[in-house]
């Protein structure tokens, strides 16, 4: 379960005095958590399209999902390889390299 409302409001401990507005409160617009307290880890960049909460042992943890712009000639900077993890080989690039993880027989 999510636990009581007051641990929300009581905050995360931060520093830094960050708030996430009501708008964006994981128990909705009608929540009697009101402002919720964060530690953020890097700012917050786009939309925010969803924002998700969990307690666990007496901590609460937000998750928030945004959506943003990418930069496309940024992403066609370099050659681009694609990893196939498979069940034959291990590891199969796009280059057509082949990949084995070392085996480990019964005697080890």
């Amino acid at each position: 379960g999510w636990g009581p409302h007051r641990s929300l409001q009581d905050g995360l401990n931060n520093p830094l005095e960050s708030r996430v507005p009501q708008s964006l409160n994981p128990f909705g617009t009608g929540s009697k958590a009101g402002w919720v307290s964060v530690r953020t880890h890097r700012d917050i960049v786009g939309e925010v399209k969803t924002v998700t909460g969990l307690q666990t042992g007496g901590w609460w943890f937000v998750s928030i999902a945004v959506e943003q712009e990418i930069n496309e000639a940024a992403l066609k900077a370099g050659p681009t390889v694609g990893i196939d993890l498979a069940v034959v080989n291990a590891i199969a690039t796009s280059g057509g390299e082949m990949f084995d993880l070392p085996r480990v027989s019964a005697q080890e």
